[in-house]
């Protein structure tokens, strides 16, 4: 899903439960919310803070209002996470990331694109490339693998060196002996 406008008038203050942490109370100026894999997020500007957090609902424990009105932010949330795929934001530049998908695959990223900067670059006999302006990240380098052999990362290296990484990995958890 999409980020959504501003969600409130005032500024709040939110308790908050890491895994595996206790909860900590935060002050923050909210942002947007969005939905992505069927989890909705909050982004919002911790107090004196220029970036933003991204803090999951179902971990929330308690929001209060403070009654401050909210201070208009300068922050521009559609433009922090435009070139993203999933809620996290990596560090780096937006990158030319291009995908091969087979027929069957190709057909579904078609009906439901990747990204909103989603290209066909070529068709081939065996599938398509995709071409994406993206900042490679967990949820990115997720999705492929969840694709397996029908999905093959053309550029950059970077990306394609931390999904074979990950693939051997993978692979490594089936073909040793494990006691």
């Amino acid at each position: 899903g999409d980020w959504s406008s501003d969600v409130c008038s005032s500024d709040l203050r939110m308790q908050y439960r890491k895994f595996g942490q206790e909860p900590e109370w935060y002050r923050i100026l909210p942002g947007f919310i969005r939905e992505f894999d069927n989890r909705w997020y909050l982004a919002a500007l911790l107090e004196d803070s220029r970036q933003p957090r991204v803090f999951a609902f179902d971990r929330v424990t308690d929001i209060q209002d403070t009654g401050k009105p909210r201070i208009p932010s300068e922050f521009d949330f559609p433009a922090y996470f435009n070139h993203v795929y999933g809620i996290s934001v990596e560090e780096g530049a937006p990158e030319q990331v291009e995908l091969f998908f087979d027929h069957r695959a190709s057909r579904y990223l078609l009906t439901k694109p990747l990204h909103h900067s989603q290209q066909v670059v070529k068709e081939t006999t065996e599938g398509m490339i995709f071409s994406y302006r993206l900042i490679p990240n967990r949820e990115l380098i997720n999705f492929i693998l969840s694709w397996g052999k029908n999905c093959r990362v053309l550029t950059p290296l970077s990306l394609v060196n931390q999904v074979r990484a990950e693939a051997t990995a993978i692979a490594g958890q089936y073909t040793q002996e494990k006691s």
